[in-house]
């Protein structure tokens, strides 16, 4: 709803939000500033600090989008909340080296949003990267069951996907959680952590004896 207001003949428009529009899940932004202003403004570009007409795009299975799938459980718009809260993630990436930002975000099954972005170290072997940043302040947090991911990240016209490691770790919490791999224009495809990782080494068949 809009109410217009005038004032010394000027027009000032506000935007009022309903208990429907309002976004069901939080944003816990990484060492960032407050991300409310997502909310309020949907096409908020946090890469240009402006607002921004990027719009969502889903593509499907292509030769830079091998594991593409075109079915997904999250509706556009927690899709594409998932996607600014990566983004702002992304903001904070710590790669002087690399020179190469990622930011994550992962929704939890209670409908929070826990972000990470990747943190590099002069001793190269012990950057961390922004999925497994996110998945361990999840965890700090108390959390174990995940609904998705968004990873964004910019390689061309490629789907950046996470590494080997990532993948593994995403792997200890679930293969049916969903993956969205987004470039920075919004551009995404939807996978799962199981067509990432097929046949993983998992908690589902690995069972160790206790000592």
């Amino acid at each position: 709803m809009k109410d217009i207001e005038k004032r010394r003949g000027s027009v000032r428009t506000t935007n009022k939000l309903s208990q429907k529009q309002r976004p069901q899940f939080h944003i816990r932004p990484h060492c960032y500033q407050s991300a409310w202003c997502l909310f309020l403004h949907p096409l908020y570009s946090v890469n240009n600090n402006v607002m921004s007409q990027t719009a969502l795009k889903q593509v499907g299975p292509s030769v830079n989008a091998t594991t593409a799938e075109i079915n997904k459980h999250l509706p556009d718009d927690e899709v594409e909340e998932l996607i600014d809260a990566s983004l702002a993630a992304r903001k904070n990436s710590y790669s002087p080296y690399s020179k190469f930002p990622v930011g994550a975000a992962l929704l939890t099954n209670t409908g929070e949003v826990i972000t990470g972005c990747n943190v590099e170290n002069a001793s190269y072997g012990l950057t961390v990267c922004a999925e497994r940043t996110a998945v361990c302040r999840a965890v700090a947090e108390g959390h174990r069951k995940f609904r998705a991911i968004a990873i964004t990240a910019e390689m061309g016209e490629k789907f950046v996907g996470p590494c080997g490691m990532c993948r593994q770790t995403l792997a200890e919490f679930g293969l049916d959680y969903e993956v969205y791999l987004s470039r920075p224009d919004k551009t995404y495809m939807k996978t799962t952590v199981g067509k990432l990782l097929p046949d993983s080494f998992n908690p589902e068949w690995v069972h160790f004896e206790s000592q």
